[in-house]
C-alpha cells in the first residue's frame, strides 16, 4: 500500500486516472472511493485541507457520491466522505450537511437503523428496494 516512504506524484496520477476511468464508465462507487484515496493519501503527506489538489479530489469525491445509486454504498461512502469533509469542508457552502442529510435519507428507507452505523454490511449483503 501507501504506507512507506513519500508520496509519489506519479501514483497519485495513477489513481486519479483510474478514478476518471471509474466515472467515465458510469461507476460513480469506484471514482468516489478513488479520489477518497487521493485526498487521504495528500493530507497524510502533509498537504494542508485547502490545498487545491485535496479539494479538488474531495470536490470529485463528493460529486460522484452523490451519482450513486446503491444505498449500500452510500451509506458505506457517506461514512467516510463525511470524516473527509469534516477535515476539508471545501468553498460550497454546507457540503457536510449535505451528506448528512443524504445519510439520514438513506437510513430513513429502510435501511439499517442508525445504532448500526458502525457495523459493516455483511459480504454480499445486497440491498433490496
Amino acid at each position: 500500500g501507501f504506507a512507506h516512504g513519500p508520496v509519489s506524484e506519479e501514483a497519485l496520477h495513477w489513481t486519479e486516472v483510474r478514478a476518471d476511468l471509474a466515472m467515465l464508465a458510469g461507476d460513480a462507487a469506484r471514482s468516489c472511493r478513488a479520489w477518497m484515496a487521493v485526498a487521504g493519501v495528500r493530507l497524510a503527506a502533509g498537504q494542508p485541507a485547502d490545498a487545491p489538489a485535496v479539494e479538488a479530489a474531495v470536490d470529485r469525491a463528493h460529486h460522484q457520491w452523490g451519482r450513486i445509486d446503491d444505498p449500500v454504498r452510500v451509506r458505506e461512502l457517506g461514512l467516510e466522505l463525511v470524516g473527509l469533509r469534516g477535515r476539508v469542508p471545501g468553498r460550497r457552502e454546507g457540503a457536510v450537511e449535505h451528506v448528512r442529510r443524504r445519510l439520514r435519507e438513506v437510513q430513513g428507507r429502510g435501511g439499517m437503523p442508525a445504532g448500526h452505523l458502525r457495523t459493516d454490511p455483511p459480504q454480499g449483503a445486497t440491498a433490496v428496494p
